[in-house]
């Protein structure tokens, strides 16, 4: 079951299945449900309702409960998978707010999963790229703030990818809720910062691989230069939107 403290959102239909498949459908009689579409503005008027979703297409919910919140964004963003009959089926993409920072750099969730689409795409080419390559494939597509920091004073490092064995991320959801996360409300972290967990991941490693050179950087040529670079407002999504 896929919940939250506001309300109950939906059911994996497949509880079989690995954690990396798991899509929720959509129960809509626990709470009024509205999507705002990954990319557009913060506004009342851009929200699709729940029967007129895309499929493949990322949302951030927003519902409105039977205890009072209105159009309340919950943080969760997620994309469409598909349709059980005319249920939308959305798999959980990560949250709105979260910030990772080695140095001056501040890089969102929605950056990071770029980042590793980049990487996978790489990885699905004909001729196909290396986990190695895949590491400056990662960087790549990184803020202008963290390759300034690789390039020009390396106050930070190249970028590492650590391969872990089959079902490592089956444990790190059974020990998630070892530690009392309720099982209905897991959700698969991007970031990891209990050192139980961390433990658990490092004992579980396979094999290493850094990025083999110096992403690119120029000052005056990079669109993305912290000059006009925005930073997502961490708690945004504890705001809710007027009607």
């Amino acid at each position: 079951m896929y919940a939250s403290s506001e309300c109950f959102f939906g059911l994996n239909l497949r509880p079989l299945c690995g954690p990396s498949e798991v899509s929720y459908t959509i129960m809509p009689n626990t709470a009024y449900f509205e999507f705002l579409p990954v990319g557009e503005a913060v506004d009342a008027s851009n929200l699709v309702e729940l029967a007129r979703v895309e499929d493949g297409r990322e949302y951030e919910v927003v519902v409105t409960t039977y205890a009072g919140l209105n159009r309340y964004r919950v943080g969760d963003v997620l994309c469409v998978t598909g349709f059980h009959n005319a249920a939308p089926q959305f798999r959980f993409v990560r949250r709105h707010s979260v910030l990772l920072s080695i140095e001056a750099d501040k890089t969102d969730e929605a950056e990071l999963q770029g980042a590793v689409e980049r990487a996978s795409s790489a990885l699905l080419r004909p001729r196909g790229a290396s986990v190695v390559e895949c590491c400056l494939e990662m960087e790549e597509a990184l803020s202008a703030v963290y390759r300034q920091g690789r390039v020009t004073d390396g106050s930070i490092g190249p970028l590492e990818i650590r391969v872990v064995r089959p079902g490592t991320f089956e444990e790190v959801m059974d020990l998630a809720v070892s530690c009392g996360t309720s099982i209905g409300q897991y959700k698969l972290p991007r970031c990891v910062t209990l050192p139980c967990m961390v433990e658990l991941l490092d004992s579980r490693v396979v094999s290493s691989h850094f990025s083999p050179a110096l992403p690119h950087w120029t000052w005056l040529h990079d669109p993305t230069s912290p000059l006009t670079e925005d930073v997502l407002d961490p708690t945004s999504n504890a705001s809710c939107l007027a009607s």
